[in-house]
């Protein structure tokens, strides 16, 4: 006779089934937390190394003075620097205009590595950029693990051949960081491989950047990295409905940032096919970082850096050059004087007599004192004075040890970093923005918030 079970002998099926449940969720907590704690002491490495290898670093000038100011010199040599902002702020256009002044600068001691994993950097563009296209090495790599594969190349082939001779070195454009997928989320074929391979992509990173952050250095390797600014969608909201931007990339990529650049478009101006923009050091391992300045941008020519003089040096808070319809000219008899002595300079004539005194004459009499020198202190329109600017080296010196003055005494007076202390997000409150007068210019979801 076949014994019957009761209600409490059956077999609970319902529990078995959740206790599998939670033996599953257990392990691939485990696995989560291992994983986290994996990637944070990579971290840990990461910034330690960078510490060490980022102790005493050279530097190469951008050739855009106004971004050379406030990176301390221009960009590391053997360490990566960073360029990032939303979609439209020229980020590409200035790492091509950066690599085809290396160029013009340095000719064959430099070799640029272009990485254009999107392959939509084409060739006319490059060269309007001043970029010579048969001189660099271009490369289409579709994952960050081949992105890190040139890189260790460049190092090796560097160590090889050029160890011996440290005034050559590599700069390797990566255009971009955001757009660029692990292998995993590749292979995968998913189309939101970005939410779910963005810590994987981190770690591939982490563990990449431990390889090469020491071996860059010691190559003369450098990393120019364009990167994305985005909305950071896991945040709550900060008020106005504000959100916190991020990079992609995870932390351990911020913290092998030699410096990081960040643009951002303050106004267009599509009938002179020119934007203001504004270029903010956030991270800056050279010299004093949060520090930003306006420049103007030609879709046509790149950064422009007489017209970026005029706007920085017309600020009210500046006040070196004053405006009336459409003129500049040098304001004040010190700054006029101060101007005139970098033009003596330049054209390598000695008046220290003559400048004797000068403080004391009139507005009329320091004006004719420079014309006999060949200098007029009125700029012009800023076309006019733009081609002057390029077309006369003197003129060019002056003007550029002029800016270098009035930027270090901006420092001194603290002036660009009121914004920064009032807690606001633009300091260029006060830059004109009107450019009508040129008349003839990946959701990022790292996870770890910022110290």
């Amino acid at each position: 006779m076949t014994k019957i079970r009761k209600n409490s002998e059956l077999p609970e099926t319902n529990t078995v089934k959740k206790t599998t449940k939670e033996m599953v969720n257990k392990d691939q907590n485990e696995q989560s937390l291992e994983f986290l704690i994996a990637l944070r002491e990579g971290i840990d490495k990461v910034e330690k190394l960078c510490e060490a290898a980022y102790a005493q670093v050279d530097v190469v000038p951008t050739g855009i003075v106004s971004l050379d100011q406030i990176l301390g010199g221009g960009i590391g040599v053997g360490v990566s620097t960073q360029i990032a902002g939303d979609e439209g702020a020229s980020k590409t256009s200035l790492a091509l205009q950066i690599i085809g002044n290396l160029q013009k600068k340095y000719g064959d001691k430099v070799t640029i590595i272009y990485m254009d994993n999107e392959g939509k950097t084409e060739r006319a563009r490059a060269e309007q950029m001043g970029v010579d296209w048969d001189r660099i090495i271009y490369r289409k790599p579709k994952t960050v693990e081949s992105v890190f594969a040139l890189i260790k190349s460049a190092v090796e082939t560097m160590k090889t051949k050029y160890l011996k001779n440290r005034d050559k070195f590599v700069v390797i454009v990566w255009d971009s960081l955001a757009s660029t997928p692990s292998r995993r989320a590749a292979d995968s074929g998913a189309d939101d491989y970005a939410k779910m391979y963005s810590m994987h992509k981190a770690s591939i990173i982490n563990e990449a950047l431990q390889t090469v952050i020491v071996p860059m250095k010691e190559s003369r390797v450098s990393l120019l990295v364009i990167n994305q600014t985005r909305d950071n969608m896991d945040q709550t909201p900060m008020m106005f409905g504000e959100k916190k931007k991020n990079n992609p990339g995870g932390r351990a990529m911020k913290f092998a940032f030699y410096s990081t650049i960040e643009l951002k478009v303050i106004k267009k101006d599509m009938d002179t096919f020119t934007q203001l923009v504004q270029i903010k050091t956030v991270k800056n391992n050279k010299t004093v970082p949060n520090v930003k300045v306006p420049a103007v941008f030609s879709f046509i020519s790149g950064y422009i850096d007489p017209l970026s003089f005029l706007k920085y040096a017309s600020d009210e808070k500046v006040n070196a050059v004053k405006k009336n319809a459409g003129v500049y000219s040098v304001n004040g008899v010190e700054k006029k004087k101060m101007l005139l002595q970098y033009f003596v300079e330049a054209k390598g004539t000695n008046i220290e007599e003559s400048l004797k005194g000068v403080s004391e004459m009139s507005q009329e009499k320091l004006d004719a004192h420079a014309l006999t020198l060949g200098l007029d202190f009125t700029l012009g329109k800023m076309m006019v004075f733009t081609k002057r600017y390029y077309t006369d080296p003197v003129l060019k010196m002056a003007i550029d040890q002029f800016w270098n003055q009035l930027y270090a005494e901006s420092l001194k007076s603290a002036y660009l970093f009121e914004d920064l202390l009032r807690g606001a997000d633009n300091s260029i409150e006060t830059v004109e923005a009107d450019l009508a007068i040129m008349e003839d210019t990946e959701e990022s979801v790292d996870t770890f918030k910022d110290d």
